[in-house]
């Protein structure tokens, strides 16, 4: 992802990558963990999606406990997703167990979520979340 940001806005700005490292403080998170970025907690979960990507979940402890904030953008649907699962064996496709993996995380309760619907493959779908008991953005 980083390198294909760095890429337009190199091209956009004319000015050679190496630079942008003066003006970020460039940090690698780590999957699946919350990476502390002073005091502002993240959590990237890659994404099963037709261009890598990942939703992420940032949190801040606030008045004894965390308010957390999910940003789910380009997200499959289920019924997209359960059709990727694949036969054991397979190169292709994503596991049951995978596939359950982001189906939780997807519906993990959080103060805020966003998510972007509307359909496709690379937009959820809102009957996904009926049953979700967090606060919701939807964008179609």
């Amino acid at each position: 992802m980083r390198a294909s940001v760095f890429k337009k806005l190199s091209a956009l700005l004319s000015v050679d990558e190496s630079t942008f490292s003066n003006y970020f403080d460039i940090q690698d998170l780590q999957f699946g963990e919350w990476n502390d970025i002073e005091g502002l907690e993240v959590r990237p979960v890659f994404s099963p999606h037709p261009v890598e990507t990942s939703v992420l979940f940032f949190r801040t402890f606030w008045e004894g406990r965390y308010m957390t904030y999910a940003h789910l953008g380009d997200i499959a649907s289920f019924e997209v997703l359960e059709a990727m699962i694949a036969d054991g064996g397979s190169p292709t496709g994503i596991s049951k167990e995978f596939y359950g993996m982001i189906k939780r995380e997807y519906l993990a309760h959080v103060e805020l979520k966003k998510i972007d619907i509307g359909g496709g493959m690379i937009h959820g779908s809102a009957r996904d979340f009926q049953e979700d008991t967090s606060d919701k953005i939807d964008l179609y």
